[in-house]
């Protein structure tokens, strides 16, 4: 993953500005996991309300960002997973930054 990128995505988790949600990337109550904000840094303008509106879509994906993304920044599918798992489970934002930081 880039440096520059990695830095802001640990910073932005860190900030306390965004709310964290579980289970999807980000709902409707703009709640976002630790991968909806590496969305919406990434690509801000690719969000999409759902037809329901129980939540919003990313470049069409509501619960794991597109797979583009991944390769593009170099994210393996097991980092991926761990951070969904960590994410889901209650591991606050800093708690998945320090991750980030030490194993992408």
């Amino acid at each position: 993953m880039d440096r520059e990128l990695k830095a802001k995505w640990v910073a932005t988790l860190r900030s306390g500005n965004y709310s964290q949600g579980r289970n999807q990337l980000r709902n409707r109550l703009n709640q976002c996991c630790c991968l909806g904000v590496l969305c919406d840094i990434v690509a801000p303008s690719q969000w999409e309300k759902s037809d329901n509106f129980t939540g919003f879509y990313h470049a069409g994906q509501r619960m794991v960002p597109h797979g583009e993304l991944f390769l593009l920044h170099r994210l393996t599918r097991r980092q991926v997973d761990e951070l969904v798992r960590m994410n889901d489970a209650g591991q606050s934002f800093a708690v998945i930054a320090s991750y980030i930081e030490d194993h992408i």
